[in-house]
């Protein structure tokens, strides 16, 4: 495990376990031999003083200490051109499926099989 707790640098998010303490995240300022001292990421509340021996990377859930907050648990951050391009995407084949439907209801009604 202390090979594991090596990889917390300055920068780290650190998530607490804490059921009362939900959604807290915390960003590591200073790691000294034994203990991590980190702020939170609201601004009104001191910083941390956390004991190396509490914080677990192995991301196992657990209802105490704190976890290493990885980038694959981190929100996708969505471009608007993503956005644009999906819209532009979805408006494309609604408009392609409107002009068939209305090519076809053109061409039989001509031959009088379409019921109005």
């Amino acid at each position: 495990m202390i090979k594991q707790r090596e990889c917390i640098n300055p920068g780290t998010k650190l998530k607490d376990n804490e059921p009362h303490m939900t959604n807290r995240i915390l960003i590591v300022e200073e790691v000294s031999d034994r203990f991590v001292f980190c702020r939170n990421t609201l601004p009104s509340f001191p910083k941390v003083r956390i004991d190396k021996n509490r914080i677990f990377t192995d991301g196992k859930p657990r209802r105490s200490g704190f976890s290493v907050v990885e980038e694959k648990m981190k929100r996708k951050i969505i471009n608007k051109k993503d956005i644009v391009e999906n819209i532009t995407l979805v408006v494309g084949i609604f408009g392609t499926i409107l002009v068939c439907v209305y090519l076809f209801a053109v061409q039989f009604s001509k031959f009088g099989w379409w019921m109005p």
